[in-house]
Order: structure tokens, then sequence, then C-alpha cells
């Protein structure tokens, strides 16, 4: 869903899925992710994923829109947040045709990628802690994933949590949470969920999700290995870019007029670089040695810069045409998939 749409919209809960689709159709985009994208965490910054208690059988909210209170607040501190995957709105609910069958099942067997992988919202109340699906998804929040596996994230960067108390839950319980999952491996996770007293409204889900929670571990380890430089290089791009962002500087062009300044707009320099732009360095001060020192030849620096910014497109672009062929693999795949569900439903295998 747009976050866009959410941060303005008046309603006190959207609709669930089916309805949103057809009265607001523009709300909702159909997006397909490989797990290499996520796991490489390309999306983390712009997508957002929901964890919540559902508070009655039929709806998740309650009368006074609680949660979507919470989410509002959340986007509207967060503004570089676009999309935002909450289940109620974006699975198919209560009656669901053949097809929306085939796609709820799907999304329920791949819905722990999304959170292992994007920011997180955990919507807090007095009874989260007991249930299945909302613990699961609070662990998963708070992994951090590389090609050797998951590992707990550690405080700050890493953490890709947002603990929001609702209703009656209150700072006290949002440590309690981070305290029981914090630190947890996948054999710990799984054996703490598969205690009786964690509950969960169908018992095939637990019964399905527990095995899983062991093999995630491998499965990281051999998504992000087989990626290999494509991840890196992805990595590399998302952390410069995200360091490059404008700052304005005044550059004295020759210190010795004092007339002669202007307000020039460079990149911060990025504290790592991949190795290919690191041979492409040309000699001479580099811009912030320049600045520093009054180095009277700034057309070179930028040379250098306009050169590591080619090598850096170049290696992005690179990136996402091996992300795109990878995704038409995984829609390829997907599509058979689902097909294949349709008709063994239709003969009536089980």
């Amino acid at each position: 869903m747009r976050a866009s749409y959410l941060r303005t919209s008046t309603e006190v809960t959207p609709p669930p899925f089916q309805q949103l689709r057809e009265l607001q159709p523009s709300a909702l985009e159909r997006q397909t992710v490989s797990s290499a994208t996520a796991f490489v965490g390309a999306l983390r910054h712009t997508h957002c994923v929901v964890s919540h208690r559902w508070l009655a059988p039929h709806a998740p909210d309650d009368a006074t829109g609680s949660q979507l209170r919470a989410v509002r607040e959340y986007l509207l501190a967060n503004p570089a947040i676009e999309w935002v995957w909450y289940d109620f709105w974006c699975m198919p609910q209560g009656e669901r045709t053949p097809a929306e069958k085939v796609e709820f099942v799907h999304m329920l067997q791949n819905i722990n990628v999304l959170y292992l992988s994007l920011s997180v919202l955990i919507l807090l109340d007095l009874s989260y802690i007991s249930r299945f699906w909302t613990q699961f998804e609070a662990w998963c929040s708070m992994q951090t994933l590389s090609s050797s596996g998951l590992r707990p994230a550690s405080k700050g960067v890493e953490r890709r949590c947002t603990v929001a108390p609702i209703l009656g839950a209150n700072s006290s319980l949002v440590e309690s949470l981070l305290a029981m999952w914090g630190e947890r491996s996948p054999q710990q996770a799984h054996d703490l969920l598969s205690k009786d007293d964690v509950t969960v409204t169908n018992l095939s889900d637990k019964e399905g999700q527990l095995p899983k929670i062991l093999k995630l571990n491998e499965t990281v380890r051999a998504v992000l290995s087989r990626a290999g430089g494509v991840v890196t290089t992805l990595r590399q791009a998302s952390g410069l870019l995200s360091k490059a962002t404008p700052r304005r500087r005044t550059v004295s062009l020759l210190p010795s007029s004092p007339r002669a300044s202007v307000a020039c707009r460079l990149p911060s320099r990025p504290s790592s670089i991949p190795s290919a732009m690191n041979s492409s360095s040309v000699s001479g001060c580099g811009a912030e040695s320049w600045i520093r020192q009054g180095c009277d030849n700034p057309v070179a620096v930028l040379r250098q810069r306009a050169v590591q910014a080619t090598a850096l497109r170049q290696q992005a672009e690179a990136a996402e045409a091996e992300a795109k062929r990878a995704v038409e693999e995984a829609r390829r795949s997907e599509a058979e998939i689902a097909r294949e569900l349709e008709l063994a439903e239709r003969e009536g295998c089980t």
C-alpha cells in the first residue's frame, strides 16, 4: 500500500484488501520481490511491514483505529517510507476466489522474507507477546543478514524494528519484548515458539512455520552466497547513495580573492567505495584536503569525483540488470507454481 495514501487518509481504518482494490485501486501496487533483493536490504529504507495482533476475528483494528493511528504517526516521522505492507490491507481476506487462495497461500509461505529484510513497525499491545505469529515476526525483525547467515542485530543502525506500544502497553512491555527476542538464535527462537503457551488461531500455521525457522539460517546463507558480487555491489550502492546526500559548502576557488567564492553542492565523501572505483582515482589532493588546504585545482578534484560517480552508476546498473533477470525468473516460477496449485485444487488433491 502506498504510504502517501495512509498519511493523508481520514478513515478510521482502511477496508480489507478486496474492497480496497475495488474502491481505491491507486492505493495498492503489486510488487514482486526476490529473496536476494530483500536480503541485501535494498528495500529497507523505502518499505515497511507492520507486525500486529488481530483484535477481533473479522478485523485487526479496534473501532477507534488505534493501529492505523500508530501506523500514520510512524509514517509521518519517517517520510522516506514509500510502501507499507499490512496483512488486512494487502492479502485477500474472508471468502476468496480460487486465484485469491493461490495468492494468499503464496504470501503466507513467504511472508517471513519481509520481516527479515524491511523496516518493521511492531504495534505492541498486552497480548502481543502471547501470540505465535507476532512473536515470530518480532524475532525476524531483530535479526541481521549476511552470507554467514542470521545473527541478532546490534542496537542502533542494524536493528530494523520500531516498537510502538498501543492500547494498554507501555515502555516496560517494550523492553520485555526486546529482551525476549533481541538475542535469540534460530534454534532458541524455534524452541520458545514451539511451547504450548504460544497461541495461534490456526494450528497448521504454527506447524508449518516452526520447521522453517530452523531452515532460515541456511536459506539466508545460500541466497546471499549465490548472489555474490551482485549483493556486494547493491550494498555498496545503497550505502553510498544514503551517504551521498548533497550538502551545501562554500568553496573558495581563489583563496587570495575575497570576491571569488561560490556555493557548490558536493556529495559527502563515502567512507568506503568499491575496489573498481579505488583504482580509478587520480593524483592530486582530495576534495576534503582541497577545501581545508586551499588547493587551487578544483577541476581535477571534480573530475575525480565524476569518475567515481560514473563507476558507481555503471556498477549499480549492472547489479540492477542482474536483479531484473532474477525477478523475471522468480515470476515465471511463481506463475508456474500457481498454475500447478490451481490445477491440483480443481482435481481435489491435498
